[in-house]
């Protein structure tokens, strides 16, 4: 539910003008073509498709899909390292806590490239490893997770990536979390609300819990990337 209330907030980003005064155009939603790699359940591509995209989700999990599947159509099996599409078939992709979990980011990165038409959008969230959270709890991190997280990524480190991976436009900034104070110390669902409210302050000072990330794919002949 949480992922859900999350995804549609990014929705109502992605429909602000702020995005075209930074350089980006983004798609129309009406017919636009979206993938959701790391979908899990299915519910952003549901979401999606019932505000006129034609939305599409891949996952790692048989197991969730099985269960997706039911409700929500478009679903494959697959991860972000080799995407089934033909190159220039997207408008909009979306890694939701994806990149993190992948043994090769560049290649994924070179493949949500390839797939997306010139002028299409990449969004994506990951942890901050040089958040206050972070640096506060040190090991105890819930964000470093170990045995799932192959990378971790400060704003820095994550803007280079992108633009290496042939994106203009990139923005990078930190965003409010307060799931990973409350798992760090242990604590009990419930609270999050609270931590999110001082994480707020914290990601306007560019060290929140969590970076997000908006790119563009050059159309044709584009200039350089205007950071």
């Amino acid at each position: 539910m949480l992922r859900r209330r999350l995804k549609r907030g990014i929705l109502r980003v992605l429909g602000s003008q702020a995005w075209r005064m930074r350089g980006i155009s983004l798609p129309s939603r009406l017919q636009a073509r979206a993938l959701d790699v790391g979908c899990g359940l299915g519910f952003f591509v549901r979401a999606l498709r019932d505000l006129g995209w034609r939305a599409w989700g891949m996952d790692v999990s048989a197991p969730e899909l099985r269960h997706a599947t039911r409700v929500t159509p478009h679903l494959l099996l697959g991860d972000g390292h080799t995407l089934p599409f033909a190159s220039h078939t997207f408008d909009a992709l979306f890694f939701w806590h994806v990149l993190e979990h992948l043994e090769d980011p560049r290649k994924a990165l070179r493949e949500a490239h390839r797939l997306l038409r010139p002028g299409g959008v990449l969004l994506m969230e990951v942890p901050n490893v040089a958040s206050v959270q972070a640096r506060t709890f040190g090991n105890r991190w819930f964000h470093l997770a170990f045995d799932v997280h192959f990378w971790h990524f400060s704003p820095t480190t994550l803007r280079l990536l992108m633009e290496r991976g042939g994106f203009t436009h990139v923005h990078v900034w930190t965003e409010a979390n307060g799931v990973g104070w409350v798992r760090s110390l242990g604590w009990g669902n419930g609270w999050e609300w609270l931590f999110t409210l001082g994480d707020i302050l914290l990601s306007c000072a560019g060290v929140g819990g969590v970076i997000r990330a908006l790119a563009q794919k050059g159309a044709p002949n584009a200039g350089p990337a205007n950071n």
